[in-house]
């Protein structure tokens, strides 16, 4: 439950930020794609037990890393 809460406040936070101060155009908004990727790791996170979270640091790792650089590069790109 606490990795869900810690998920959804960053999903909130990054969605904040875009409607805010970079909502157009659309494609700044590329980066919620990896979004559906992290709510299936959350949805098979919820069914394990502690030591078999084990391989999902990565999968998380991996994924909130890809998050930030398409909304950094989202955000940059000026047209």
């Amino acid at each position: 439950r606490y990795h869900a809460m810690l998920m959804i406040i960053m999903y909130g936070c990054f969605l904040t930020y875009s409607i805010l101060y970079a909502n157009n155009p659309w494609y700044r908004f590329a980066y919620i794609i990896v979004y559906a990727y992290q709510f299936l790791i959350l949805k098979q996170i919820f069914k394990k037990e502690s030591e078999a979270l084990d391989p999902y640091l990565q999968k998380t790792a991996l994924s909130s890393f890809l998050l930030s650089a398409l909304f950094t590069v989202g955000i940059n790109i000026y047209t």
